[in-house]
């Protein structure tokens, strides 16, 4: 019984076996219709493209041969564009007052020193009037200072000539219009008795001699002589004296006043915001505490939120005035992109606005923070960006390309060559005028201009720099034609 079975069971395998192979290895006869079809093989799209010349000019197509150049890494940071803080300014009062007239509105391009607003201040009134005051003192001590160095002056002189033994009406000529003070009278008074004693000696030594005098008087003469000349002494060496004396108070009276005069001035200016006469002074006779308030820069009046009559204090904002041809775009760089961190100060680097996509600007680094924030771990950087065209505006959010590492010489493509389409990248090669093939390649390092080809390509062929997307748009279609 069992070997009966074991029987049965081959022959059924050895039938099954046979039938398979005659099913595999029997000739196949493709059904009526489909003969065609049948003895087809299935081939792939073409390739390449073929344009005619009339089709590459309007679809403005230009090639560039790959080539070697200087690429490097960049590590793309987010950033935030800011006023260029050197070239801002928010105008606030340092005193209370009330906001007479308005000049500008908002969008108004403003020069340096352009009046913006007329501001009516009882505080600038009042240190416009110790300017004033001050200015007046700083007038009469300098005219003392003057009268007191002409009269030391003089004095010198006169008392060098009293020495050459002058007579007196000649003194009182040459110095008659010549400021002394007070020392005229005693000097030329205690001279002109010295010079009488001088003669009544002269006249009694002969008679003395003779015997016509006697000796008593002329010693008694002898001794006025004495006493005159100690007294003219005693007068020059007190003028000197009192001179000196009044020229170093006078001096030091002028410094004073000077000294009190640029204090007024810089407590005033300090208000005003400048030092110039006009700002000053202002119209201190019909309206002393009316203030011209000046723009201290050249910019676009940003925000204005004040109007005229409105009274203002010290913590009001009158107005927002910025130069906008330059701005400064704020970044961070935080742990995973320290390789970034050997920038250094004038550095260049490329931005990109979120506004204008593809449109990159380079821009110069001004600032690297020195210190890791401790809020966001993160080193501030601080990045100046030229702004001619008014097209930025702070507030916009931007893409910062900082240089990492060093620079290698790599196979490159315009990087308007680039196309990346699904899982492919690729470029177009022209292999002869008119006719494109699709080239996959694997990107490395890029940068606004430049893309590096690590495989795919060979220096000196020619890709589509100018046009790609139009071939990209030919080649999708060719399988449907």
């Amino acid at each position: 019984m069992k070997s009966r079975l074991v029987s049965t069971v081959a022959t059924t395998a050895i039938v099954l076996m046979a039938a398979f192979l005659l099913t595999w290895y029997w000739p196949r006869t493709p059904p009526a219709g489909h003969a065609e079809a049948a003895t087809e093989a299935p081939t792939d799209p073409p390739s390449s493209l073929v344009l005619t010349a009339l089709r590459v000019k309007a679809a403005g197509i230009e090639s560039e041969s790959a080539d070697i150049r200087s690429l490097q890494a960049e590590r793309t940071v987010p950033g935030r564009i800011q006023y260029d803080e050197t070239r801002h300014i928010e105008l606030r009062l340092a005193t209370d007052g009330v906001i007479r007239e308005l000049r500008v509105r908002p969008g108004d391009r403003l020069e340096a020193g352009q009046v913006v607003a007329l501001v009516d201040s009882p505080e600038i009134g009042q240190r416009r009037a110790d300017v004033l005051l001050c200015n007046a003192e700083e007038r009469l001590a300098d005219r003392e200072q003057k009268q007191a160095t002409d009269t030391q002056t003089n004095l010198s002189r006169l008392l060098a000539r009293l020495k050459e033994s002058v007579d007196l009406p000649s003194l009182l000529t040459e110095f008659e219009n010549q400021p002394l003070g007070e020392h005229r009278e005693p000097i030329l008074a205690a001279y002109s008795k010295r010079i009488l004693a001088d003669r009544l000696i002269a006249k009694l030594q002969p008679l003395a001699t003779e015997g016509i005098a006697s000796g008593r008087s002329l010693l008694e003469q002898q001794s006025a002589r004495e006493t005159a000349q100690a007294a003219f002494q005693s007068a020059c060496e007190t003028a000197r004296i009192h001179a000196a004396q009044r020229t170093l108070k006078a001096d030091a009276m002028a410094a004073d006043a000077r000294r009190r005069t640029a204090i007024a001035r810089e407590r005033l200016g300090s208000y005003i915001g400048t030092n110039d006469e006009e700002g000053m002074l202002g119209d201190h006779e019909t309206s002393p505490s009316l203030w011209r308030l000046k723009s201290p820069i050249a910019g676009t009046v940003e925000v204005l939120p004040i109007a005229a009559k409105e009274r203002v204090t010290t913590t009001t904002s009158l107005m927002t005035i910025a130069d906008t041809t330059s701005l400064w775009v704020h970044a961070e760089i935080r742990d995973r992109d320290w390789g970034a961190l050997h920038l250094v100060h004038g550095q260049r680097v490329r931005m990109e606005a979120s506004a204008f996509p593809g449109q990159f600007e380079i821009g110069e680094v001004v600032y690297v923070g020195r210190t890791q924030e401790a809020e966001t771990r993160a080193v501030p950087i601080v990045i100046r960006v030229a702004n001619e065209l008014d097209r930025l505006r702070p507030g916009m959010f931007a893409r910062v390309f900082l240089p990492e590492g060093e620079p290698r010489e790599v196979l490159t493509v315009p990087a308007s060559a680039f196309i990346q389409h699904e899982r492919r990248q690729f470029v177009f090669v022209e292999e002869s005028p008119g006719v494109f093939r699709d080239v996959d390649i694997v990107p490395g390092l890029r940068n606004a201009d430049w893309i590096e080809v690590q495989h795919g390509l060979t220096p000196g062929m020619k890709v589509v720099s100018r046009g790609a997307f139009a071939l990209k748009g030919e080649l999708l279609l060719e399988p449907e034609e």
